[in-house]
């Protein structure tokens, strides 16, 4: 069994061990499991190790579940650590022991994350805000709403998404990390200049900065920089956007933040297309796919590999676009960014269309209404079935990017 998915899984369950640790740490789990036993539990088969721990007293059957949990994990072994999982999360179910349950659905939650499931991350930390909320774990509750807010901004649900930030925000007279707070303030902005709620994003970027200022935080800083650069894009300002771009990229070059400086040149790339200067664009887009997989993110390689398929497809260079467009739908589907890959999915429909491949067009842009009517965004599956309409009765011209 290859285990590199699993180096993968631990460095993106670093996200959320902060929550994981404050609900373990509130939760008072009985003493580590005595080593003898949980040496004997290990060597066992996994089936056998479940029988043996049904038998035990709740306790010790929680305690001894995890650590066998964490033993798999560690060695690579997923069915192993997936089994161990399922179990601690059965019986802390079936004892009542909500702490616990917390605990166990906060790391389902991670590893579900890590392993791409979304969709299950979502569900897993939505039943761990409810428990922190009714055990009344203000502080945790915080944590869990924000890896909250955070999962459907990346799964594409964006108004819940803002609607979770909201209830973050709404509580900043109990949140008194101030970093965790401006950290909210500056991911409502995003959220809010991506539903085009554009009055509504200065007014958290200006509360954020001076928090980060404070606290000298140069990703925070730079964050805030690089949505101040797409809020003037977003109004043809681009001089003014390309200069918080390149604000923003000096203080990730600072902290040797390559998923972020990724960010940067996605970001430019998307100036020089919106400006019409896809020749412009290709180096930032190139340079954007290429340290997004050095971070990691298929998710970003993906959605960068689509706006270099854009850039290629304006050149006319369209056998090189389909290539890059069918590696960022791949990306995309591996990493469950669904708007992503509705957007990628209509960038192929384009694409397939201006070589005058009808069917398979029609195809791609239904992949792409199907994920749109999922994520509930109207504007954009009414669009796509506009052009669908079109190319069945053959009256669509050239393909409106």
């Amino acid at each position: 069994m290859t285990t590199t998915g699993w180096r993968v899984s631990r460095a993106a369950l670093r996200g959320a061990a902060v929550l994981v640790i404050m609900i373990g740490t509130a939760s008072a789990l009985p003493a580590r499991p005595d080593v003898a036993t949980l040496n004997r539990l290990r060597a066992l088969p996994v089936e056998g190790a479940i029988t043996e721990l049904r038998s035990l007293p709740v306790d010790d059957a929680l305690d001894y579940a995890l650590a066998l949990f964490e033993s798999a994990f560690q060695r690579g072994d997923r069915h192993g650590a997936e089994r161990f999982l399922e179990v601690s999360e059965e019986i802390a179910r079936a004892s009542g022991r909500i702490m616990e349950l917390g605990e166990v659905l906060s790391t389902r939650a991670a590893l579900a994350q890590a392993t791409g499931d979304v969709a299950g991350a979502i569900s897993a930390i939505g039943e761990v805000v409810k428990l922190t909320e009714a055990a009344g774990l203000t502080e945790e509750h915080i944590m869990s709403l924000m890896f909250l807010g955070n999962l459907q901004h990346r799964y594409g649900v964006l108004a819940e998404a803002a609607e979770t930030m909201g209830r973050v925000l709404a509580r900043e007279s109990d949140i008194e990390n101030r970093l965790l707070f401006a950290h909210a303030l500056s991911e409502t902005a995003m959220l809010n200049y991506k539903l085009g709620r554009l009055d509504d994003v200065v007014p958290f970027l200006e509360r954020a900065l001076p928090i980060f200022r404070e606290f000298n935080d140069e990703n925070g800083i730079g964050t805030v920089f690089r949505i101040y650069g797409n809020y003037h894009n977003s109004l043809g300002q681009v001089e003014t956007a390309i200069d918080y771009y390149e604000r923003a990229r000096a203080h990730y070059i600072n902290t040797n933040n390559v998923h972020d400086y990724a960010n940067i040149s996605f970001n430019i790339g998307l100036v020089f297309l919106q400006a019409g200067m896809p020749a412009e664009a290709l180096p930032n887009l190139e340079n954007a796919i290429e340290n997004f997989a050095n971070a990691g993110s298929l998710s970003g390689a993906g959605m960068a590999g689509t706006e270099l398929g854009r850039a290629l497809y304006q050149l006319r260079r369209f056998a090189e676009a389909e290539r890059v467009v069918q590696q960022a739908r791949r990306h995309l589907e591996s990493s469950q960014s669904f708007l992503r890959l509705a957007q990628a999915h209509a960038m192929y429909g384009a694409i397939r269309f201006s070589q005058g491949d009808k069917d398979g067009a029609l195809s791609a842009y239904g992949e792409a209404l199907r994920l749109y009517r999922r994520l509930g965004m109207a504007a954009d599956e009414r669009r796509t079935l506009e052009t669908m309409i079109r190319i069945r009765e053959g009256t669509q011209g050239e393909i409106e990017l």
